[in-house]
């Protein structure tokens, strides 16, 4: 398929794109979300169709519909300081139905992308079985979350709902629960139960009380210089720990 020209900042797909980055109303009514980085778009594609590919130079990448875009059209689209220009629409993930579980990380409330795509990027690698956000965690779909998750949002099956439709969750799984809290047991004090849940609260504020009265709290044993650490990388120690338990 011969790739068609874009350049003017007004062509209506180009708005549909932008929007399709900003609005997460807009990726849900259209089903699509927006990826964007040659690496992570070949990663995609090996497992995803393409449904748009835009790009500067042609690219040995298939994909229902090709566009070739000036460097300002890309810019505008991507909305980054990257020379990596380079764009693709891919469907947006149907919310996931769970037939078995044995582990399963829960973020509850994170304020910031980053962090709920570096987490969810790490269950994933560590061979967890999915995640159930709650609705004031960031969109997992957000161009930020989908950066720091280098695509992992597409792949790991993600669950969203309230914190009473955790509960009904939590209880239809038989899921023991686990709560990520500095005041909590340390990893060697606590025996791990599986089918389970790992929940992580808030950056700043942590678990709130509605979570913490889901199962027990458990924490990582630090040095008392340091009160805590980053949402993240505590969630990938205890992933890790958590992931050979029965």
């Amino acid at each position: 398929m011969i790739p068609r020209r874009l350049s003017s900042l007004q062509h209506p797909l180009i708005k549909q794109l932008v929007k399709l980055r900003e609005s997460r109303t807009f990726r849900l009514e259209k089903s699509q979300v927006l990826i964007t980085g040659r690496k992570l778009i070949q990663d995609v594609a090996a497992h995803l169709p393409l449904k748009i590919l835009i790009s500067t130079e042609p690219l040995a990448l298939s994909a229902e519909e090709t566009f070739l875009g000036t460097p300002e059209v890309l810019k505008k689209i991507i909305n980054l300081p990257t020379h990596d220009l380079v764009a693709a629409v891919v469907p947006l993930p149907p919310p996931a139905t769970f037939h078995q579980i044995h582990r399963i990380v829960v973020l509850e409330g994170l304020s910031d992308p980053g962090n709920v795509g570096t987490i969810l990027r790490t269950a994933l690698a560590l061979g967890w079985d999915g995640a159930f956000l709650t609705p004031s965690t960031a969109d997992p779909f957000n161009d930020k979350a989908l950066r720091a998750a280098r695509g992992a949002p597409l792949f790991l099956p993600i669950r969203q709902g309230t914190l009473q439709e955790l509960q009904e969750f939590i209880r239809s799984n038989a899921l023991s629960v686990y709560i990520a809290d500095v005041h909590g047991k340390t990893l060697s004090e606590t025996v791990f139960k599986t089918p389970l849940a790992l929940v992580l609260g808030h950056e700043t504020e942590g678990p709130s009380p509605e979570a913490k009265a889901l199962g027990k709290a458990v924490t990582i044993p630090m040095r008392k210089e340091m009160e805590s650490l980053n949402v993240a990388s505590a969630a990938a120690i205890l992933i890790y720990q958590i992931r050979g338990s029965p």
